[in-house]
């Protein structure tokens, strides 16, 4: 009798079955999706950084012009680096990154007779990034990152404010 109770232990012996199995495939699947979300969160934050290093540059090169004509640079169209941003070092040559879904925008809004152009904004003039459909998340990383003075005119667009009017109404 003592041999027949030692080959029931065995045989009761616990197995893993197929809820066991399922369980630990479910605990998989969300280690996994921590980890993609984590990884994709800090390629976010890795993108932020390359455009903010692009757009302070922008905005370092409008104030060298600045000091150095005496009027900051003129508007250009969206994707255009305005006359005299361009031959400096360290200012992107390309304003559009479709990689990323975003493009640069210069803004003057200070007319030529020095009346500002959107008076209710209180800001003269800085670097716009405006973001493609869908890339919007971005904008608010890119935001956050800068620890800068952004405004959000419209959900597409941030612009890094390089002067703000001296009389705001």
């Amino acid at each position: 009798m003592g041999w027949m109770r030692h080959a029931d232990r065995r045989r009761r012996r616990w197995r893993p079955g197929w809820l066991e199995g399922i369980a630990a495939l479910a605990v998989i699947g969300i280690v996994v999706n921590v980890s993609i979300h984590r990884a994709r969160a800090a390629e976010e934050r890795e993108l932020a950084a390359a455009v903010l290093a692009d757009v302070r540059a922008i905005e370092s090169a409008a104030r060298a012009y600045h000091e150095e004509h005496g009027v900051w640079p003129p508007e250009a169209p969206r994707g255009v680096a305005p006359d005299g941003l361009v031959p400096l070092p360290d200012v992107p040559l390309a304003w559009r990154r479709p990689e990323l879904g975003l493009t640069y925008d210069w803004e003057n809004w200070v007319l030529s007779d020095g009346t500002p152009r959107h008076p209710g904004s209180g800001v003269a003039c800085g670097v716009s990034i405006v973001a493609d459909p869908g890339r919007e998340e971005l904008l608010e990383q890119i935001a956050r990152a800068g620890g800068a003075t952004f405004v959000r005119p419209r959900r597409d667009r941030i612009t890094l404010v390089t002067r703000l009017l001296s009389n705001r109404p």
